[in-house]
């Protein structure tokens, strides 16, 4: 849904200020019933496939409200759920511009005429998200915005760190403090951490990196041996998505979850981006295989090539395996 979400931000920022948007999913059977004030646009999949981070995009372009209608939907339980739970964070920290609710639920009002009895109320428009209409002067260049403009791709960041952004830019700095809420970012331990890297090349979001300092040159390009270093494993909650494959696929099983990231800290890292530590400790380059390893002593090799030396001709079993009885 990135491409028709993308497209209707880009039309958005293109209208008059003050827009009251409305989105329906491709399952609502005539939403051109409700409020005519409110521009209605239908999306061409369902809502459980747009992302919350999609729909502020929305706010940050330039809407003054958005109305997420979750009449209609087959999933109504788990479709909107991620929305809803932006929608009471912005409402908590005073920016109630994003609503999710059922339009003809109950305690929804009914429309009525003069004389107080019910009247059908009119039809309204209901726009494409996938074939929105461009003025005429724009398609000739003369407006301020031309089809070319809203097809064109925009740069932008992903997953978490742009629904961080988009709530960054949503909630002024001294509403913030407020919302203790915790954000899908997990915080992380590990003792005993080897800053092998694994969970960083496993993290999707790349929100973890191992970092080293000490030394002459102490870079990031370790293929370089600098002596000694202090390697640290940093973790950047405004990218993490709490997904826990780093967790999983940690292969000294001390990576662990000690709690989670309130939202207050992730936006306030997003004005000033900082990373946290999860774990340090002093690594060298081995002098064989050039990779790094942690190390207390003089020694210049790492454990595998320490124990190939000594056992040129022998093969070490996994801890724990048990050989097959013959």
């Amino acid at each position: 849904m990135s491409g028709p979400a993308d497209a209707l931000a880009r039309w958005v920022a293109h209208q008059p200020a003050g827009l009251d948007l409305e989105i329906v999913c491709v399952e609502h059977d005539d939403p051109s019933q409700g409020d005519p004030s409110r521009t209605v646009v239908r999306l061409p999949a369902c809502l459980r496939d747009v992302s919350a981070s999609a729909v502020l995009e929305l706010l940050t372009a330039g809407a003054a409200t958005v109305l997420v209608r979750t009449d209609g939907c087959d999933e109504l339980e788990t479709s909107t759920e991620h929305l809803a739970t932006v929608a009471h964070l912005l409402a908590a920290a005073g920016v109630p511009r994003l609503q999710v609710q059922d339009v003809h639920g109950p305690g929804a009002p009914d429309a009525t005429d003069v004389s107080g009895g019910p009247r059908a109320p009119a039809p309204r428009p209901v726009l494409d998200a996938v074939h929105l209409p461009v003025a005429r002067r724009s398609v000739f260049g003369l407006g301020a915005a031309s089809d070319a403009d809203l097809a064109a791709p925009v740069a932008a960041p992903s997953g978490p760190r742009l629904l961080s952004a988009a709530l960054a830019e949503l909630v002024p700095p001294d509403r913030r403090d407020g919302l203790d809420a915790a954000a899908d970012a997990v915080r992380l331990g590990a003792h005993g951490c080897t800053a092998c890297g694994v969970c960083v090349r496993a993290c999707p979001t790349d929100a973890l990196s191992l970092r080293f300092f000490g030394g002459e040159d102490a870079r990031q390009d370790v293929r370089q041996d600098v002596g000694p270093l202090v390697t640290s494993l940093l973790q950047d909650p405004v990218a993490c998505d709490g997904c826990l494959r780093c967790v999983d696929l940690c292969p000294e099983d001390v990576l662990t979850v000690t709690g989670a990231w309130g939202w207050d800290e992730v936006l306030s890292r997003v004005d000033v981006p900082r990373s946290a530590p999860v774990a340090s400790l002093t690594t060298k380059e081995c002098s064989r295989c050039s990779a790094r390893f942690p190390t207390t002593d003089a020694s210049s090799l790492c454990p595998v090539c320490a124990y190939r030396r000594l056992n040129p001709f022998a093969s070490r079993l996994p801890p724990g395996y048990e050989a097959p009885a013959v």
